[in-house]
Order: structure tokens, then C-alpha cells, then sequence
């Protein structure tokens, strides 16, 4: 037998195992995610104080909702509302924002990658200034 024949064989053997357990971690990864994203909706409060931080303007939210779509989670915020600095009257707001996660690119870069944006019913309020 040639050396490099079992050099190959050597590295099949670690090769076909290591894939397997690959395999079987993304398969527990996905299930793990279809299981606690529907319950998305609970963490409304949380999800409001971090796009209220983002924006550095009060948001609300009237409901989330989380659909599946391939590998693709897409995340649906019904009735949002950025609100002036004072968290009195609305500056803008949307019936619905969906947006949607690229799962394969996320992973690679160990933090969320969206893939696209969708807004519904957008409604803006534009004041004008006296200077």
C-alpha cells in the first residue's frame, strides 16, 4: 500500500465523523430555534427598550410575530410607533414591519445579518420650524 492512500483513508476517518456531528448540531440548533422563536411575542417589552435605544426615540410595538420562511426566520412588529422625545405624540408610524434574518449568513458572522425590510402603512408626521 502507498503512504498516501492511507494518509487518505486516515483522513477520511476523521472526516466522515466530524461532518456527522456538524450535521446533527445545526439539526439541534434549527430545532432549538423553531421552538423558541413563537414565543418571540414575550420579550415585546425588551425588544421595544432596544429599538427605543437604537433609535434614541420611545418606540412601541403592538404585537410581534415570528414566521418561518426556508432557512429564513422573518420577524413581523404589527402597530409601531416612534414617538417625539418627550414619548408624547407619534413622529412615524407602520401598521407592519417585517424583517427578515439571513440564517447561513448570521451564523458565519456570529451576529444577526437581515436580509430584507418591509414596511406597511407607513404614516409620518412632518412639522416645520419658524427659523
Amino acid at each position: 500500500m502507498k503512504p498516501y492512500q492511507s494518509i487518505v483513508r486516515y483522513c477520511r476517518s476523521l472526516v466522515w465523523p466530524l461532518f456527522a456531528v456538524v450535521v446533527v448540531l445545526l439539526a439541534m440548533a434549527f430545532t432549538l430555534a423553531r421552538l423558541w422563536l413563537p414565543e418571540i411575542g414575550q420579550y415585546r417589552e425588551d425588544i421595544q427598550r432596544w429599538m427605543s435605544e437604537y433609535t434614541g426615540l420611545p418606540v412601541t410595538v403592538g404585537a410581534i410575530h415570528v414566521q418561518w420562511h426556508g432557512l429564513r426566520p422573518r420577524l413581523a412588529l404589527n402597530d409601531i410607533c416612534l414617538l417625539e422625545k418627550q414619548g408624547v405624540r407619534p413622529v412615524m408610524c407602520f401598521k407592519e414591519a417585517q424583517l427578515s434574518m439571513d440564517l447561513p449568513a448570521s451564523l458565519w458572522h456570529v451576529r444577526p445579518e437581515p436580509s430584507d425590510l418591509t414596511v406597511v402603512g407607513a404614516n409620518l408626521s412632518v412639522m416645520r420650524n419658524v427659523d
